[in-house]
């Protein structure tokens, strides 16, 4: 049963069916080609005895001496003493027969006799009772051939015996009854075989691919360079296991940053409360603690929302809103809201949308209003916590008409960034800084993850350049309408 329901055993039974209905129609129509060819044979060769006859008695006239010496002639699939020569007058009277071993009483329709005489050669075929058989008839060959001596009219009347020809034919259908099985066993067999030569490099595949697991994905399935369907399975999987493990080292790192992040408030929020549950303390105290543990609690949320939005944003679970958007609608409400943030630090926020041949024309872009608000909202929050105080954050926009895109920087004068991390900003729990330590300026580092994923769902993309102690320009490259 395993055999069956394999590739390999289910391609072999398709195989003997194919193969087995190709053999069936061949044999057919071979077997066809041969018995008509065979009937058709048997029928010249009557019609040129017949003439022969006709010859002779035009020279000779009917004589039984010349027409034993001219019966002696073998038809095919019969012998002299089994094909019957007969001669009939214009009254269909025999008056001449042919001598044979068998004693058959061959009986002429009348129709046939004088339709033959009007000039009509006619074959047919009759089924004869001789003395020594009961009941079992034996068919002949009967020919019905006109001629005229001394203006007279006659009927040379052939009948040759079809047994020699139909066990002729019986012997052709035994040989391809017994020859198609035989045939198709001896197919499937070596299919089989080499079947299993073809499919040795999938059972090798099959093996190697077995040996693969989630703690050595590094590992790759050798590739046989040959440009066939397997080489290009070969690379297909190892492409998919490249894929798995990129997902695996991913989720073994978010684990890791996970944990990071979640330990560092859970470990303060339970030291202070253990710190205030050691002696009593006053309501001053204890609304300090109550501070804190509100502060870290408000940042294990943040994490724990940020991871929500991320994941689901990545899922498709979001639905995205696909409406007409103006990008400069939207930076300025996202300027107007940080520009309290960014007071604090006296950093002035410049938003140079005018820059361009499209001045006097709003860019317009297909997406969702509130997550692209987001995503400008936390790149502005972003070179606000990273850059120094009493410097400026400009903002601009950038259209390539060829590529019907629109590109929003955003350019800080901060503490910049390696160019070797500027891949890394954008993972899950990093930071401008790539520092793993907590830092009051820092945030829970979803922030750019979330934005690239927004990004990346409105069919754009996002990217950084940066020189270190020299700021960091963030572009944002979306498909725009007009």
């Amino acid at each position: 049963m395993k055999i069956i329901k394999s590739v390999r055993g289910q391609l072999t039974i398709y195989f003997m069916f194919i193969l087995a209905l190709i053999l069936c129609a061949f044999s057919l129509v071979l077997y066809n080609i041969f018995a008509n060819q065979s009937r058709d044979e048997l029928d010249k060769a009557m019609l040129i005895l017949a003439g022969s006859i006709n010859n002779e008695i035009s020279n000779e006239g009917i004589q039984q001496d010349l027409f034993d010496e001219i019966t002696e002639t073998y038809l095919p699939f019969s012998t002299r003493k089994q094909q019957s020569v007969e001669i009939l007058n214009d009254s269909g009277k025999s008056i001449l027969k042919s001598q044979t071993e068998l004693n058959y009483n061959l009986t002429i329709e009348k129709e046939w006799v004088q339709e033959s005489l009007k000039g009509k050669q006619i074959f047919e075929n009759l089924e004869i009772l001789s003395d020594e058989q009961i009941s079992t008839p034996s068919k002949f060959r009967i020919l019905l051939y006109p001629i005229n001596y001394n203006s007279k009219n006659f009927l040379i009347v052939l009948a040759v015996p079809l047994s020699n020809l139909e066990l002729t034919l019986y012997k052709f259908r035994i040989i391809l009854l017994i020859s198609i099985p035989v045939f198709l066993i001896l197919s499937t067999i070596f299919g089989w075989i080499l079947s299993k030569r073809a499919y040795a490099p999938v059972n090798e595949l099959i093996k190697n691919a077995k040996t693969i697991t989630a703690s050595n994905l590094e590992r790759r399935l050798p590739v046989n360079n040959n440009g066939d369907e397997i080489s290009e399975l070969t690379n297909t999987l190892n492409g998919m296991i490249s894929r798995l493990q990129i997902s695996f080292q991913t989720l073994k790192q978010f684990t890791s940053d996970a944990s990071h992040e979640l330990r560092t408030p859970l470990t303060i929020l339970k030291g202070e409360i253990d710190v205030a549950l050691q002696k009593r303390r006053t309501v001053t105290e204890y609304e300090s603690v109550l501070k804190n543990n509100l502060e870290e609690t408000e940042r294990l949320q943040k994490i724990v929302d940020g991871l929500l939005s991320l994941s689901q944003i990545e899922s498709g679970k979001i639905i995205i809103s696909r409406d007409d958007v103006s990008l400069k609608e939207v930076l300025t409400e996202a300027v107007s809201k940080i520009n309290m943030i960014a007071k604090k630090k006296n950093i002035s926020i410049i938003l140079n949308l005018d820059d361009n041949q499209y001045s006097s024309v709003e860019t317009v872009v297909k997406g969702d209003k509130i997550l692209l608000l987001n995503v400008f909202l936390n790149l502005l929050d972003n070179s606000i916590k990273y850059s120094h105080p009493d410097s400026s954050i400009i903002c601009s926009e950038k259209i390539d008409s060829e590529k019907k895109e629109v590109s929003i920087s955003i350019k800080d004068s901060g503490m910049g960034i390696s160019p070797e991390n500027f891949e890394s900003i954008f993972e899950r729990f990093s930071r401008a800084d790539l520092s793993r330590t907590r830092n009051v300026n820092a945030g829970a580092g979803l922030g750019l993850a979330i934005a690239k994923a927004v990004v990346e769902s409105h069919n754009g993309k996002i990217s950084v350049t940066s020189i270190p102690d020299h700021g960091s320009t963030f572009i944002v490259s979306l498909p725009y309408i007009y």
